[in-house]
């Protein structure tokens, strides 16, 4: 007896339009969620790798972000903070000069918020790992709830579906930013082994499986380009 074959659902993701969109109405946001939405779609990350960056992962310099670790809700153990999600998923993004401009904002931000609070701010945070263990570390996340902890996942899921119910927008999560991040990536000729190393994904196969329609739209464009350059018949036109 043969196990039924799962039909991959086709990925959510915005086009250039949308995106440019939802860009201009972010400006209205509070700069946390601002921020968040704005390394989702420029940096094509995880949720979970979201929530686990801490300002040591932030390269000001070379403007670059390291993928260390992530964040995950366990079900009985609370937010655990552990590996990324294989090898490949530790990794270095590179962003340009406008979302390190709203970093450093967010870090004026960050630090004012976080003397505003003096008394109540701690300093370190107890930390949950993967195998259920402990440890101290600096409070030193890019997001975190009300000073003190990780910021739970659910928080960004939620505010974006808010996002989208208030402003009429096709719908789309989280997750949709990432799918729509290496969409355009693909669809303006970037190679695929770049995106999957972008993504962190564990294999090239695993980007062209879950990305097959954008890589057939730049294959179509491809092939009116070689067309267009030395068919002779349109030459004659």
């Amino acid at each position: 007896m043969k196990a039924p074959k799962f039909e991959r659902k086709e990925a959510v993701f915005l086009d250039d339009k949308q995106v440019r969109e939802v860009l201009e109405l972010l400006d209205n946001e509070p700069i946390k969620w601002k921020l968040a939405m704005y390394l989702l779609i420029f940096g094509g990350m995880r949720r979970g790798e979201l929530m686990g960056l801490e300002w040591s992962d932030i390269d000001f310099e070379n403007h670059v972000i390291h993928i260390r670790q992530t964040s995950q809700y366990v079900k009985g153990m609370g937010i655990i903070t552990k590996s990324p999600k294989n090898d490949s998923s530790e990794r270095t993004i590179k962003l340009f000069d406008m979302v390190f401009k709203l970093l450093e904002q967010y870090r004026s931000y960050w630090l004012k918020l976080r003397d505003e609070l003096t008394g109540y701010w701690q300093p370190f945070i107890e930390i949950i790992l993967a195998d259920g263990s402990k440890k101290t570390e600096r409070n030193d996340r890019l997001f975190i709830k009300d000073g003190t902890t990780p910021m739970n996942l659910d928080s960004l899921t939620e505010w974006v579906s808010k996002f989208v119910k208030k402003n009429n927008l096709p719908h789309f999560s989280q997750h949709s930013l990432r799918h729509t991040h290496a969409t355009i990536l693909i669809a303006n000729g970037v190679n695929i082994p770049t995106v999957s190393r972008r993504l962190g994904h564990s294999s090239i196969s695993t980007t062209i499986k879950v990305y097959a329609h954008a890589i057939q739209s730049a294959d179509e464009i491809a092939s009116k380009v070689i067309d267009d350059k030395v068919n002779p018949q349109e030459k004659m036109k």
